[in-house]
């Protein structure tokens, strides 16, 4: 059966503006590096703090991976738009 071209540009626009959801946070106890800061508010009873495992590079290089592949939506999106205002542009004619 077929749907209307509406409700079809409907559906596709709700899907394509859909945002990402969280499912589970699940804790990561895998790099965990024990640093002596006595000092440190959050330090233990022995001195040490539990510092997170980040790897500063891999995280920089995937913040710039995302970045790219959103300015590259934006970029489609800005020709999409582009070529539908030219159709009905051409459609007063």
């Amino acid at each position: 059966s077929a749907k209307p071209l509406e409700s079809n540009f409907d559906d596709d626009l709700t899907d394509a503006l859909r945002m990402v959801k969280v499912e589970d946070v699940v804790e990561d106890k895998k790099n965990i590096k024990m640093v002596f800061d006595p000092n440190h508010p959050d330090a233990n009873e022995k001195g040490f703090v539990a510092m997170p495992g980040i790897n500063t590079v891999v995280e920089m290089s995937d913040m710039i991976m995302v970045n790219r592949a959103y300015e590259a939506c934006v970029t489609a999106f800005d020709a999409t738009k582009n070529m539908a205002v030219k159709a009905l542009e051409l459609g007063k004619y």
